[in-house]
């Protein structure tokens, strides 16, 4: 009997041995290299979801620079229209006094040549202003192209 519990041990043993074998066969063989996969692709989704959330964020900063930009570049047109608006307003109505006082010149009986050169009409539009009136002007532009730029940088801080 104690041959064959010998040999029932030795069975046992070897049974054992592959048990053992085989769980240690299986975690270095199956489950090590499933679980470092499953950790490299948790680690390449969590960098992806950072450079995904990285670009969003420069998106999102490079659209508001654009809007800050377009939002300038309508304020200078904004202002160079008001500028050249206001020019123009003034020249048509210098334009509109002295031609009235030309016509009256005319009226009364003078020759054009003489009306011309004592009553000069200025063109109604991108005419000579007064120094002080120009000067005004452009001293307007300045200010308001500095307030867009003043609006720029506060849109951008």
């Amino acid at each position: 009997m104690l041959d064959r519990a010998d040999a029932i041990l030795k069975l046992a043993l070897a049974l054992a041995a592959l048990f053992l074998g085989g769980g240690v066969g299986y975690y270095y063989g199956v489950f090590l290299p499933m679980h470092t996969a499953r950790e490299a692709e948790r680690v390449h989704a969590a960098e992806q979801a950072q450079l995904d959330k990285q670009k969003e964020a420069d998106d999102k900063k490079a659209a508001a620079v654009k809007d800050a930009r377009t939002e300038y570049n309508d304020c200078l047109s904004f202002a160079q229209l008001g500028y050249t608006s206001r020019w123009n307003s003034t020249c048509r109505s210098l334009h509109d006094a002295e031609q009235k006082n030309y016509d009256a010149c005319v009226s009364s009986g003078y020759s054009t040549d003489y009306c011309a050169t004592t009553y000069p009409v200025r063109p109604a539009k991108d005419c000579s202003l007064p120094d002080d009136t120009a000067s005004d002007y452009d001293d307007s532009l300045k200010s308001d192209k500095d307030l867009c730029l003043q609006k720029l940088r506060a849109s951008q801080s």
